[in-house]
């Protein structure tokens, strides 16, 4: 890391905000310096992160996701002419931005204040290098438990299929980055495979399939998907193959979480 990374850094640990972090002050087009702080202050910001204990007890599983979502900014940092074949830097700051939202919503694990605190250092430098306002938003929706800590209200009859949805669209998102980077042809399977369970998924949330157990279909779909990913996995040996799948596994325990509060 940059003698300015570890400034960064050092400003990220006592808790306050990086100048890079910053909202950008215009609407015109970041140039490639203004493109680099970002991402230096989003690195800063997850090395941090991923560094934090959690509370409690925690499976190690949002470790995992923030040391790779700080891999993949880091390497932007020090690459940005790197971003892949296909992908942009706003595409890959969409990817990191799902990577933190995954780790912030894996099941049983409680993420502590001071993680919580340096996570929201990184929406500033997302919202510059996405131009998505909302690009961190409904990482707060599950579960209900962490959603109260944060003061969210959670309706316990709500309609579960958005999130869900959600969560396939950003492992879709994880997985395309790696066909970015020259994925291969398995890979290239999984992405369409993705894209197809979350078409079926919005169909749901759409009313346009009519099923009568929505929540168990789609519970099938995932578990279809995840199956075929964990064995390319195997094969390919990728982290963005195994972050994907651990967004997915959120996307199941939703499934779980609507059947237990009866939808079926």
């Amino acid at each position: 890391m940059t003698a300015a990374a570890t400034t960064s850094c050092r400003q990220a640990k006592c808790g306050r905000p990086t100048v890079a972090a910053s909202e950008p002050a215009s609407a015109n087009l970041p140039t490639k310096h203004q493109e680099r702080a970002w991402l230096e202050a989003l690195a800063a910001a997850l090395d941090q992160a991923a560094n934090t204990e959690e509370a409690l007890i925690w499976s190690g599983e949002s470790d995992r996701l923030l040391r790779v979502a700080h891999e993949l900014a880091d390497h932007l940092h020090i690459h940005p002419d790197e971003a892949g074949a296909c992908g942009t830097i706003d595409n890959r700051a969409h990817t990191v931005a799902a990577l933190i939202k995954a780790a912030l919503q894996v099941p049983g694990d409680k993420p502590s204040a001071e993680r919580v605190a340096f996570i929201k250092q990184t929406r500033a430098p997302l919202v510059a290098l996405t131009g998505c306002a909302t690009v961190l938003d409904g990482w707060e929706t599950y579960p209900q438990d962490r959603a109260v800590a944060f003061g969210v209200d959670c309706e316990p009859h709500r309609d579960w299929l958005p999130d869900i949805l959600a969560k396939v669209r950003e492992a879709t998102a994880v997985l395309s980055a790696v066909v970015d980077q020259g994925g291969t042809d398995p890979v290239w399977g999984l992405v369409r495979l993705a894209d197809w369970t979350a078409e079926k998924v919005r169909a749901r949330v759409d009313g346009v399939d009519h099923s009568e157990t929505p929540c168990s279909d789609t519970a099938c779909d995932i578990a279809c998907l995840m199956s075929l990913l964990n064995l390319v996995a195997e094969q390919e040996d990728e982290m963005l193959l195994y972050a994907s799948a651990s967004i997915l596994e959120v996307a199941t325990s939703l499934c779980q979480s609507a059947q237990e509060a009866g939808h079926a």
